[in-house]
């Protein structure tokens, strides 16, 4: 069994969620770029 690190899980789930916000916010699915300058994260 390989374990995801406790912070990998929670970057992925905050990527998720706001990945899902975004959806309903622009009516489509984000592009990878505006997830990342909504996460301030580097591609």
């Amino acid at each position: 069994t390989i374990r995801i690190p406790v912070h990998m899980i929670e970057t992925i789930n905050k990527l998720v969620r706001t990945s899902r916000q975004m959806l309903h916010e622009i009516g489509r699915e984000p592009t990878p770029e505006e997830l990342s300058e909504k996460l301030s994260m580097p591609l």
